[in-house]
């Protein structure tokens, strides 16, 4: 199953992601008043006081790629699912290495990578479960034969 509309989502989706993490400034400046008061927030309960500022960043990184992870699925198919992942933590590796090349005022770390790459995982897992979803409530989905153009 593929879709126009998750393809134009994806697309401008990333061009976003690559806005955000490719800035020349890092973007923390502007919801630094709200991250500080959250985690002030967070540390007052003894459930939550181990979300610290790495975590809550590593949190935030693998949710922007769960997002794409899952457009990539929904854009073009689950056929090529492994190709979602490949280039989702090719994409989280060479945002981090344009930042340590190009933009000083930006600091890369391997753990946006990973958290990238994790967030990547999850999307894919999950869009794939969102597209076996859709095609189990089709009327007759067992009796269905498999177009070529499906991305079955």
């Amino acid at each position: 199953m593929r879709s126009r509309g998750a393809a134009i989502a994806l697309a401008v989706y990333l061009v976003v992601l690559a806005l955000l993490t490719l800035w020349p400034t890092h973007p923390d400046a502007v919801i630094q008043p709200f991250t500080t008061t959250l985690l002030a927030d967070l540390a007052r309960s003894r459930a939550t006081s181990w979300i610290s500022y790495p975590v809550l960043n590593d949190l935030a990184n693998a949710v922007l790629f769960v997002i794409a992870g899952i457009l990539a699925i929904l854009a073009f198919g689950r056929r090529g699912w492994w190709w979602s992942i490949v280039v989702g933590c090719a994409v989280a590796g060479l945002f981090e290495v344009a930042q340590a090349l190009f933009l000083p005022g930006r600091t890369p770390d391997v753990s946006d990578v990973v958290s990238g790459a994790v967030g990547t995982l999850v999307g894919v897992g999950t869009g794939l479960a969102i597209v076996m979803a859709r095609r189990s409530e089709t009327p007759n989905a067992a009796a269905r034969t498999t177009s070529p153009d499906d991305g079955a």
